[in-house]
């Protein structure tokens, strides 16, 4: 089956959906890669040195609590897990995760999108099945 899976996580209700759909994927030799990822602008990887905005340091810590909570969850059933905040445009840095960690399987999450936000742009989910390095399955929630 599956040995390197991405889990692309953001934190909302459907969240918890991706995480369990994920979980019931892997086997005893697969590793799961949690991923959350920031905008650029909301970015703060060095916390410590408190350099970043309120704004840009509440988002990463909220970001690194999603993680963190998924990569608990993920150890309580013993599977090998890696949990990480990546910087970017989610639908890139989706993508470029999986490619650079080797993954053969992305989960992810959908939302349905109003007639006006289709006509403004794509989902994300659109976006990375358009681009990904490998299959995508997708809990529609």
């Amino acid at each position: 089956m599956f040995s390197e899976i991405l889990v692309a996580i953001n934190g909302n209700v459907q969240s918890d959906k991706v995480l369990e759909l994920a979980m019931r994927v892997a086997h005893d030799l697969t590793r799961v890669h949690v991923v959350s990822v920031i905008a650029l602008e909301f970015s703060a990887p060095d916390l410590e040195s408190r350099q970043a905005s309120p704004a840009s340091w509440a988002e990463q810590l909220h970001c690194e609590e999603i993680v963190e909570k998924a990569r608990r969850l993920l150890e309580a059933r013993h599977i090998e897990c890696t949990a990480e905040v990546v910087a970017g445009d989610p639908e890139h840095a989706i993508c470029n995760q999986a490619r650079e960690l080797g993954c053969d399987l992305i989960v992810m999450g959908h939302h349905h999108m109003s007639t006006f936000e289709r006509l403004v742009g794509n989902s994300v989910a659109y976006e990375v099945l358009q681009n990904a390095p490998c299959p995508i399955l997708i809990e529609a929630g």
